[in-house]
């Protein structure tokens, strides 16, 4: 794609904001619910059914390092997606023994991107994505309710 049609589609991104945002037949529940892609996030991890968990998060732009979680623990990160809505995270989880820290087994995740973001996370504001690592695999719910009500699974060990 060239310099020009880059140029002018963030000119079109633009006008179409400053229209939502400006025109006053559109309410601010309407023109919420319009650019819920740019409002702001919070993801959960709940370690569920691991003994010891480790988790390493990060984005293209953030590392967010390693976290050891115990059994029930969780941990949440806020932030927002980019202009061009391309923010993505990934996870990697590792379930391992105590102590002298072994793997027993590791996989790859991804807790956040547009797909999760639109379908899978809560459209409030912050819009809200949970996980809960469980002995059989991941899964995400958009209002973490008891599980396994409105919880589906993303991802297997």
């Amino acid at each position: 794609m060239s310099f020009t049609s880059r140029l002018l589609c963030v000119i079109i991104v633009l006008n179409v904001l400053f229209l939502t945002w400006s025109d006053p037949n559109i309410s601010k529940a309407d023109s919420h619910k319009f650019l819920y892609i740019m409002d702001p996030y919070v993801v959960h991890i709940t370690n569920a059914e691991i003994d010891n968990l480790m988790v390493h998060c990060k984005s293209n732009d953030d590392d967010l390092g390693d976290k050891n979680l115990i059994l029930d623990e969780s941990f949440e990160w806020h932030f927002r997606q980019n202009f061009l809505f391309t923010t993505e995270f990934f996870c990697t989880f590792r379930s391992v023994t105590p102590y002298i820290d072994r793997v027993i087994k590791s996989t790859f995740v991804t807790v956040f991107d547009t797909y999760i973001s639109a379908i899978l996370c809560s459209q409030e504001d912050p819009g809200n994505c949970y996980w809960s690592v469980r002995d059989d695999g991941f899964y995400v719910s958009k209002d973490n309710k008891t599980f396994p009500d409105g919880w589906i699974q993303r991802g297997k060990w």
